[in-house]
């Protein structure tokens, strides 16, 4: 599929230019299908590249969030645990903005999604506290993801991956009991 994906971006590039939608998306697919191989050096450009495009057309947008996750990912990957913490406090801001607006059309889909969102940002946060040894920090940002998505109608693993994020965090602050 590596190859595929690199002539759908090529074809979206020369169909839709450069910075379009369909380019970006395609520049996250090329970079999917490094990471799910586990090469997370070669997936890591075209997260940033994907991230770009969705910058240049959207700054605010839902997709833009997620690049920003997914670059986030990728730094947090390679132990560049301060440019990760930027990339999920950013997206964590776009998420809050669209839970906002959600809130204030009366719009529940969008108000749920916004929710998982804002749940997964925070456990990537947590996380990357826990991982710098300042768990104490990330205690909140792991509480509120796990006891979000436990409530949510999540697959199991999303469950287990927040609660093993909680679970980073109290290890980090030496709350060994809990």
């Amino acid at each position: 599929s590596e190859s595929y994906e690199h002539k759908l971006y090529k074809l979206a590039c020369d169909t839709y230019g450069n910075i379009s939608v369909e380019a970006g998306k395609a520049a996250l697919r090329v970079a999917a299908v490094y990471h799910n191989q586990g090469n997370y050096p070669a997936a890591k450009p075209w997260y940033e590249k994907g991230l770009e495009i969705q910058l240049a057309i959207d700054p605010q947008s839902r997709e833009t969030a997620a690049a920003l996750e997914k670059v986030g990912r990728c730094h947090a990957q390679n132990g560049e645990l301060e440019a990760a913490l930027d990339k999920f406090i950013r997206a964590k801001a776009i998420f809050e903005r669209i839970l906002e607006e959600g809130l204030s059309g009366n719009d529940a889909e969008k108000v749920r999604k916004a929710n998982v969102n804002l749940a997964f940002e925070k456990h990537h946060i947590a996380h990357v506290y826990a991982m710098e040894g300042r768990g104490s920090e990330g205690l909140q940002y792991a509480l509120e993801s796990y006891e979000y998505l436990k409530t949510e109608k999540m697959e199991p693993s999303l469950v287990i991956y927040s609660m093993m994020v909680l679970v980073y965090v109290y290890y980090d602050m030496h709350m060994y009991d809990e």
